[in-house]
C-alpha cells in the first residue's frame, strides 16, 4: 500500500510492478478480502482517478475489477468504504476531455457491472449516471459485453426502464445477440428488459429477435453433455442457456401472435430440454415457454414426442404454471 502513494522517490515502475502484484492477487478469492483489510482501495482508486501515466491507471483498474469479480462480500465492502464510487466511475468513462486507454474503459466497466451486481450498491449505481454511460458503451467492440453486463446487472424496470427505452437499446442488445463474445450477457439483458413490458417485447420481436435467440439457444445447448442439469448459478457459464430462454419466454407470451411462436419454433426442442433436465426455476421457466409455445400445437407435436419425461414435469406443476402445463400436456401424444 505504501508503495502505491506518490513520493519523489518512487519510481512509477515500483508503482506498477506493485499494482500488477495487487492485480494478480485480487484474482484469487482469499486474498481479495486481505488486500480490502491492508487499504489498497482508496489507493488504487486515486490511482484511477489522478495518475498521469496510462500504465497506472489501466493496471489500477484491474485490480479494481478483480477484487469485485466473484465475490459479493468484496462488492459489499468496496461499497461501504466508498459509497460514491459508482458516480466517479462513470465520471471517468464519460469524461471527453481525460479520455482513458481502451483497455482502461473496459475494467472500469467491468467494475460498474459488478457494483451493480447488488441491490445495495445497485441503487448507487442506478442514480450515478452509470446506466447512460453503459447504454452508450454497447456498441464499441471489446466493451460491448462489459456493458451489457452491466445493463443485465441493473435489471430496471419501470421509468429507469422506460428511460432507456427511450434512449434505444433494444436496437443494441438485439445486434448484440450476433456477436459470439457478447451474445449472452445481451440476452440475459433482453431478458429483463422484455419482462413485463409488451412494449419491449413487440419491439425486440419486430428487431427480429426471436429468430436470433432460436438460434442462439440450440448453439448454446447442444455442445454440452446429455445428462447435464441446468440451474441457475449467478454469471456463470451455465447461466447462458437459461437467460436466452427467459429472453424467447417473455417475448412469446407478450407478443401472442402465431407470427411470434413461428420465429421461436427452433428453439422448441431445447425449451424441452431445459423443461426436463433443468432445476428448480429453470423447470418452471421451461413450462412457461412451452405453455406460450402451446397456442401454436402443429410448432410443439413434433418436438414433444421426443422428451418422455415432459409429461412428468407438467404434472409436477403448481398454481400458477398449472395452465400452461396442462396446454403442454395436450400436445404430448398418449401412447
Amino acid at each position: 500500500v505504501d508503495v502505491l502513494k506518490p513520493h519523489e522517490d518512487q519510481p512509477p515502475r515500483g508503482r506498477l510492478a506493485a499494482l500488477a502484484l495487487a492485480a494478480n492477487l485480487a484474482s484469487l478469492g482469499p486474498a481479495k478480502t486481505r488486500l480490502l483489510r491492508a487499504g489498497l482501495l482508496k489507493p488504487m482508486v486515486t490511482v484511477i482517478e489522478s495518475s498521469g501515466d496510462p500504465a497506472l491507471k489501466d493496471m489500477a483498474a484491474v485490480g479494481l475489477a478483480n477484487i469485485l469479480e466473484d465475490s459479493p462480500e468484496s462488492v459489499a465492502k468496496v461499497f461501504l468504504e466508498i459509497p460514491d464510487l459508482p458516480r466517479r466511475l462513470a465520471f471517468l468513462l464519460t469524461n471527453k476531455k481525460q479520455p482513458l486507454e481502451t483497455s482502461t474503459r473496459q475494467h472500469l466497466t467491468r467494475a460498474i457491472a459488478l457494483l451493480a451486481s447488488r441491490e445495495a450498491s445497485r441503487v448507487s449505481v442506478k442514480e450515478s449516471g452509470a446506466p447512460e454511460a453503459l447504454l452508450a458503451l454497447m456498441d464499441q467492440g471489446g466493451l460491448a459485453r462489459e456493458a451489457s453486463r452491466g445493463v443485465l446487472n441493473l435489471a430496471p424496470v419501470a421509468k429507469d426502464r422506460d428511460k432507456l427505452l427511450k434512449k434505444g437499446i433494444l436496437p443494441k442488445l438485439v445486434t448484440l445477440l450476433r456477436s459470439p463474445e457478447a451474445r449472452d450477457v445481451a440476452a440475459g439483458a433482453l431478458a429483463n428488459f422484455t419482462a413485463g413490458s409488451k412494449a419491449a417485447a413487440v419491439e425486440a420481436a419486430r428487431l427480429g429477435a426471436l429468430s436470433l435467440l432460436a438460434s442462439q439457444l440450440k448453439q448454446a445447448c447442444e455442445p454440452r453433455d446429455e445428462n447435464m442439469t441446468y440451474e441457475v448459478l449467478g454469471f456463470a457459464e451455465n447461466d447462458a442457456p437459461v437467460w436466452i430462454l427467459a429472453a424467447i419466454a417473455h417475448i412469446v407470451d407478450l407478443v401472442d401472435t402465431p407470427g411470434a411462436r413461428r420465429d421461436a419454433g427452433a428453439a422448441v426442442p431445447y425449451m424441452c430440454l431445459l423443461t426436463c433436465q433443468g432445476e428448480g426455476s429453470v423447470k418452471e421457466l421451461g413450462i412457461f415457454a412451452l405453455g406460450a409455445m402451446a397456442k401454436s400445437p402443429e410448432l410443439l407435436r413434433p418436438a414433444v414426442t421426443d422428451w418422455p419425461g415432459l409429461r412428468e414435469a407438467c404434472a409436477a406443476m403448481s398454481t400458477p404454471l398449472l395452465d400452461r402445463a396442462k396446454l403442454v400436456q395436450r400436445c404430448i401424444p398418449v401412447y
